[in-house]
């Protein structure tokens, strides 16, 4: 008798287990073919906005290159729908992976999703606050430097309490004043999110 209720918390537990996961999803910042780079990312219009480029020597990639100068940040927008099975109001955590081509550069990354259903306004959705976190990259240049963002907070209503499937839009912002002169190429935004199974 002893065996089967042990038995029992044993399978319910692992139940409980299975009927939430973790997913990570990969929103590439650039592509490049051959010599001709293309944002993947929604840009927004300035002297100084975000341009995709064209990267490597034994392989060729794209990325976003993030400039300073001028009036406003640099920012880019990326689009995505959420999975039917996201688990409704969880925390959705961010990391942007991104290189310089200086040694010990501290740039200050800000982001900010806004998420909207049927019946919500599609035109002028709701953001969260902006996130901002400043990282240093590597002592040399051209290597990957992650900036994570644990904890996405104020999603809106939408994303909290209604029924339906959602859209995500993912605002990615680099502070004209930080302290690193130089460009700033963004490689991609990886998103975690909660769901049910």
């Amino acid at each position: 008798m002893r065996k089967r209720v042990l038995f029992s918390i044993l399978l319910g537990s692992l139940l409980a287990a299975q009927a939430q996961t973790v997913s990570r999803i990969w929103l590439p910042a650039a592509g490049c073919n051959g010599s001709i780079a293309a944002s993947t990312y929604n840009l927004l219009g300035g002297r100084n906005g975000p341009v995709g480029n064209c990267y490597g020597t034994s392989y060729r990639f794209g990325a976003l290159d993030f400039y300073k100068g001028g009036t406003q940040n640099p920012t880019a927008l990326v689009h995505l729908k959420l999975p039917a099975d996201w688990t409704l109001g969880s925390p959705i955590a961010a990391s942007l992976y991104w290189i310089s081509g200086g040694s010990n550069q501290s740039v200050q990354w800000g982001i900010s999703v806004a998420c909207f259903g049927d019946r919500d306004d599609v035109l002028n959705p709701t953001f969260t606050p902006l996130a901002a976190v400043t990282t240093v990259s590597g002592a040399t240049a051209n290597t990957r430097t992650t900036t994570t963002f644990p904890n996405i907070v104020g999603l809106s209503p939408s994303c909290v309490t209604a029924a339906g499937e959602r859209e995500l839009i993912v605002k990615v912002w680099r502070n004209n004043a930080d302290a690193s002169a130089l460009k700033a190429s963004l490689l991609g935004v990886e998103l975690t999110l909660r769901r049910t199974l």
